[in-house]
């Protein structure tokens, strides 16, 4: 009798165990490669689209208005990137971000401006978005 309890509360822990989502390089490829051919698609075929305008309003944060294909196209370009090369995953994360901010950088470059005293025109900075540039910026600043 003892050993027929003991097998249905094994049995129950066992369904109530809760299974774990494992994370691999199909799900982390898969979401870059999907993120950067919807946002393509939406700006061809629906630029008045709610997905379009939430893409480019939270994506213009990292690289501002004139980055939006450059970020999604280097998101397709880490996906495919991850799925080809699986076990250099933390890698390729590690230089999409630093790519991320060089590339925001040099696309946001006009927000340099030939004022009196400051170097960088921060109204134009904060115009282009870009908001990931600002630590390269302020950088520069700081050695010129």
């Amino acid at each position: 009798m003892e050993f027929l309890l003991f097998s249905l509360c094994n049995l129950a822990k066992r369904r109530r165990s809760r299974s774990t989502v494992r994370i691999n390089k199909y799900h982390v490829g898969s979401a870059f490669i999907i993120l950067g051919f919807l946002f393509f698609f939406s700006k061809i075929l629906a630029p008045e689209a709610p997905v379009f305008k939430f893409l480019s309003d939270y994506a213009s944060i990292a690289f501002g208005e004139l980055g939006l294909g450059v970020f999604f196209f280097l998101c397709v370009l880490v996906g495919v990137g991850i799925l080809i090369k699986g076990y250099l995953m933390k890698t390729l994360l590690k230089q999409f971000v630093i790519l991320m901010f060089l590339v925001s950088a040099i696309v946001n470059f006009p927000a340099f401006s030939e004022t009196e005293g400051e170097l960088i025109n921060w109204v134009a900075s904060a115009k282009y978005g870009g908001y990931f540039s600002w630590p390269v910026f302020k950088g520069l600043q700081l050695v010129f």
